[in-house]
């Protein structure tokens, strides 16, 4: 497998649900600073910040939220870590709060999951685990040319006021 080039500064722009470079996140939150964000780089990590409305959040299951836009045929996602930051939630979100980040339209299994960030309330950062298989299975299937998502599995949260950001580090894999 051949590594793609970095993604330069500037390219992950998308408006709708406010893809953000490397740089954005490190000027933008109390992550690592530019050092760690370009010591990243030079190792083909990229890191992508998303922030999500809490009317996105209660839509979720309808909606998936858009993470990472396709990488291109021939490619996939690695995803390395996964962030979620809770804002000012004063009510928690209630029923179908386990999120998941899937690949697009591949809902068996999940990329990465949180059963508890969208039940807490004030400010809450969480690091959740990754590569949650289906059925047991010790594998994650990898997708080429497909979005990254965030989703929940049984039907839209109810209740809930906070917004969340999300913070991705992944690189893209070429596959040809």
């Amino acid at each position: 497998m051949t590594l793609i080039p970095p993604v330069r500064k500037g390219d992950l722009k998308h408006v709708p649900n406010h893809f953000h470079t490397s740089d954005q996140v490190s000027n933008e939150s109390s992550l690592p600073g530019d050092s760690v964000s370009e010591a990243l780089e030079t190792t083909g990590y990229k890191t992508v910040k998303v922030s999500v409305t809490s009317a996105q959040i209660k839509n979720l299951f309808s909606n998936p939220v858009d993470l990472l836009p396709a990488p291109g045929v021939n490619k996939a996602y690695s995803i390395i870590q996964v962030i979620y930051k809770v804002n000012n939630a004063t009510i928690p979100y209630a029923t179908n709060t386990t999120l998941r980040i899937i690949y697009e339209g591949i809902l068996t299994g999940s990329l990465a999951s949180s059963a508890f960030i969208l039940t807490k309330t004030g400010n809450s950062i969480n690091q959740v685990p990754q590569f949650t298989a289906a059925s047991g299975a010790t594998d994650q299937q990898i997708a080429t040319n497909k979005k990254v998502q965030l989703y929940v599995t049984t039907g839209n949260p109810t209740a809930g006021d906070g917004t969340m950001d999300i913070w991705l580090v992944y690189r893209v894999i070429d596959l040809s």
